[in-house]
């Protein structure tokens, strides 16, 4: 989730450059769907947790029973989403996935050791990783004219953020310990690629 959640968030404030410097100007019609369809994205991210919980806990038959009630309820917002167009199809699926999301993890840790307590631990950085970009890109993207920001070096700025914002978030994801060790392999695989064989 820490991984995909910024970078996405960071996408949601700068679709409208994205799209206008990657598919041009013609595709401008499709920001507010794609803006739509990334809370879904940032969800399903989440969803996949919830597979791995049923799945190590050897509950396949959770995750199947999840999916057969599950549908109704995004194959429905679906039909209620129609009456906008294509921006209320995508919007619904995001809705669908948000409605969806406390119940799931409810049904994937019950019986399990794992508590809520210890589900919004996990997620609480990567949450609060994701706000701060959000408003940071928001502030960047309000003040851009200021500045007289390209729609490029908007991109850079929102993305330059992101990556610090999750530069210093990720000690308390992965703790500065691991991040040393993590440091200190790369830097061994990398002294052993320059060494001439």
């Amino acid at each position: 989730m820490f991984l995909v959640a910024p970078p996405l968030c960071a996408a949601i404030v700068c679709t409208n450059e994205a799209v206008g410097i990657l598919l041009g100007p013609k595709w401008h019609e499709a920001v507010p769907i794609i803006q739509c369809l990334i809370p879904a994205g940032i969800l399903q991210v989440a969803y996949l947790s919830a597979g791995w919980i049923n799945f190590a806990g050897g509950r396949a038959d959770r995750q199947l029973w999840w999916s057969v009630l599950s549908l109704p309820v995004v194959v429905g917002g679906f039909v209620i989403g129609l009456n906008w167009g294509p921006i209320g199809v995508a919007a619904s699926y995001s809705i669908s996935n948000a409605v969806l999301l406390l119940p799931l993890f409810a049904y994937a840790i019950r019986d399990t050791a794992i508590t809520p307590q210890l589900m919004l631990l996990s997620v609480a950085p990567a949450a609060a990783n994701s706000a701060i970009v959000l408003a940071l890109g928001y502030w960047v993207r309000s003040t851009a004219h200021v500045f007289h920001l390209s729609d490029g070096l908007l991109l850079v700025a929102v993305g330059l953020l992101t990556l610090l914002t999750m530069a210093l978030f990720s000690p308390l994801i992965f703790g500065l310990h691991n991040l040393f060790k993590i440091a200190s392999r790369v830097k061994g695989r990398l002294s052993a690629v320059k060494q001439p064989v």
